[in-house]
């Protein structure tokens, strides 16, 4: 620990001497600002820079800095949430604390410690190594710039005070041990999948009976069970371009150079055209297609369910697949269809129409994401009831007006 405060208190006089320095001292207005009480939980003060912190939270949640939130129509509810948040969060740590479910020993401590100034200490080896090999920074301002990075650098991570962030990080250790304990006991079953499934095709079938045009609203939100007309399911044989072949086209259409990678694809192609030849004449032939797939395919997808069963679901406007591959699919007019091969960057698709896509969507299509959801609501749904319960029971003091 006295070599670790000797190395920050060198490091730090380093970039004073630079003119700029992480570790230098706030003005007494910003302190008394940061240790400014802005909520009180079952009788412990919580100071604005804890609020600071967890709008740099919310922030992160919703995409955008704490700068851009300030600018945004929904400020004052985003204040309101960080404000909600810290709350709940520190009724979850004295919760944690009560019922003892994380390590709040010294040892452990100084272990977090430990790691937290080995990160620090690496991240300065890191922007050091970075600096030297860069030629545009003068020798002589090399070790200054590192350091000014290496500032920059805990400011961002909140680690400009070690004591606070082993605080911060023991605090949020406690959450996420709660959270966890509530959540994942809480479970979603393929039965209760089926009826959720049914409850929203039952709901949805007579509007998009009505009007198509309401499976877009639906497909917006990833929740469409009953699809219009138009929509169809195929099934495709890929004869696929190597790997190394793929990765130089895509190499070439990312530099913008598109005629030099339509040639090396044309020539990949070329070597495939035969063989996609026959496979397309076999399947207009009658043989049977899932058997060509599993003899000549290369997509993993077509090997896995539900696609192995149901195929793709297609339709004009999809965006999921490759622009060439939809169009082809979509150009299909009756179930049983083959397609011509079809030319991609991935290389020849022999396209089946296999079934119509119009009505209910098959429950095994959308049952691993009705699970996935559906778990995930229920463990929030738990979460929540429990942060209810304990706020129920809180002495809680808000000063929104401090903010």
């Amino acid at each position: 620990m006295v070599f670790w405060k000797k190395w920050v208190a060198a490091a730090c006089s380093i970039v004073l001497a630079g003119g700029l320095c992480a570790c230098s001292m706030v003005t007494v207005n910003e302190e008394r600002d940061k240790a400014q009480v802005v909520a009180e939980v079952n009788g412990v003060a919580l100071p604005k820079s804890v609020y600071y912190t967890t709008m740099q939270n919310v922030a992160y949640t919703v995409g955008a800095t704490t700068d851009e939130l300030e600018q945004s129509d929904m400020y004052e509810d985003y204040q309101k949430s960080a404000l909600s948040q810290m709350v709940t969060d520190e009724l979850v740590y004295q919760d944690a604390q009560e019922k003892g479910v994380v390590d709040f020993s010294e040892e452990h401590r100084a272990e977090l410690m430990k790691a937290a100034q080995e990160d620090l200490y690496s991240m300065l080896e890191y922007y050091r190594d970075q600096t030297a090999a860069d030629e545009t920074i003068p020798e002589d301002e090399k070790e200054t710039q590192a350091l000014i990075r290496w500032g920059e650098y805990r400011e961002n991570a909140n680690m400009t005070d070690l004591e606070a962030y082993v605080d911060r990080r023991l605090k949020s250790d406690a959450i996420n041990e709660m959270r966890n304990s509530i959540t994942e006991p809480v479970t979603f079953t393929e039965e209760q999948a089926k009826e959720f499934y049914d409850q929203q095709v039952e709901m949805q079938q007579p509007f998009i009976e009505e009007d198509e045009t309401q499976a877009s609203l639906y497909q917006a939100f990833g929740e469409l069970y009953v699809n219009p007309s138009g929509y169809k399911y195929v099934k495709h044989v890929l004869l696929s371009i190597p790997d190394e072949t793929q990765a130089e086209i895509s190499t070439l259409r990312s530099e913008g150079n598109d005629e030099q990678a339509d040639a090396v694809r044309d020539e990949a192609l070329a070597e495939l055209k035969s063989l996609a030849d026959e496979i397309t004449q076999r399947a207009r032939d009658g043989e049977d297609f899932d058997a060509l797939i599993a003899e000549y395919g290369e997509d993993p997808g077509m090997e896995s369910e539900p696609a192995k069963t149901y195929g793709y679901l297609v339709y004009e406007g999809n965006e999921e697949y490759i622009a060439e591959f939809t169009e082809a699919s979509v150009a299909l007019q009756n179930v049983g269809d083959i397609s011509d091969p079809v030319a991609t960057d991935f290389g020849y698709h022999i396209i089946k129409y296999d079934r119509d896509g119009k009505g209910p969507v098959p429950f095994e299509t959308v049952k691993d994401d009705i699970m996935a959801s559906q778990l995930t609501s229920a463990q929030e749904s738990a979460y929540l009831t429990y942060t209810q319960e304990l706020k129920d029971k809180a002495a809680i003091k808000e000063y929104a007006n401090r903010i």
